[in-house]
Formats: C-alpha cells, sequence, structure tokens
C-alpha cells in the first residue's frame, strides 16, 4: 500500500536524508491485513408500546491495517507516519488502487514480530491500525 503524509512528529533524523516537518513524504508497505468494514451512525428511539423510529446520520468506512514484520528504514518510516497522523492529520494512501484521503481511528500499536538478539537494532516489527475514510 503507498502512502503520502506530512510529516509533523517522530521526525526521521538518523537516516540520509533528514526529515523535515511540514513536508510531504511517500512510502509504500507490504500489508498482510487490509480488510475494510462499514460502520452505520444512526440513532433509534422506541416507544413504550414498542414502535421504533431510526434517524440514520452515515455511515464511516474503515480499514484496519496490518503491515509485514519491518526493521530499518522502512521501521523508521512507519513510526514518523504513524506519529505525524495520530492527531487526527489527514493522510492519503491507496488500499483500494486509488489514492483517497483517510484519519486515523483510534490508537496504533507498535509489536515486535522479530527478536534477533542483537540488543533491538535488527529486531522486526509489525504495526496495526485502523484508518477511516473521509
Amino acid at each position: 500500500m503507498n502512502i503520502r503524509y506530512t510529516a509533523i512528529r517522530s521526525l526521521i533524523t538518523s537516516e540520509s536524508p533528514v526529515h523535515a516537518a511540514g513536508t510531504q513524504y511517500n512510502f509504500s508497505v507490504n500489508m498482510v491485513e487490509k480488510e475494510p468494514s462499514r460502520k452505520p451512525v444512526s440513532y433509534q428511539a422506541r416507544s413504550l408500546s414498542g414502535l421504533q423510529a431510526t434517524t440514520y446520520y452515515r455511515t464511516d468506512e474503515e480499514w484496519s491495517c496490518q503491515t509485514v514484520p519491518v526493521t530499518g528504514g522502512d521501521l523508521a518510516d512507519m513510526r514518523e507516519f504513524l506519529s505525524s497522523v495520530e492527531a487526527g492529520e489527514r493522510f492519503e494512501c491507496d488500499p483500494n488502487g486509488s489514492y483517497e484521503f483517510f484519519v486515523l481511528s483510534g490508537e496504533w500499536r507498535e509489536s515486535r514480530a522479530v527478536r534477533r538478539g542483537d540488543g533491538g537494532s535488527g529486531d522486526y516489527f509489525t504495526f496495526r491500525w485502523t484508518m477511516r475514510a473521509l
């Protein structure tokens, strides 16, 4: 999946070129999970007699995402990307094959997938997040 975002937090400073705040970056990440779901938002009121009225507001389209295990530069890209959009900043990606705008929905997680025993520098991590289409 291709991702386009504006770097704000957890900027990459250990690789060349160094990333700058406010600059848009693109990268590609392989996914093991990229599942869409639809979440209707409505309100249901029921009278004492049992009659029900439903008010429909919208349907949110969300995607549950998880990366393959990543290390090195890909690890830095993922940390910068997710940190930069975690406060509701919008970003673009192409889960359907064409770019759309999204925001994170809830928290994101980083999990150690492979421990290499070299102090952590060569370990592999997976990232999991949910994003909502705008």
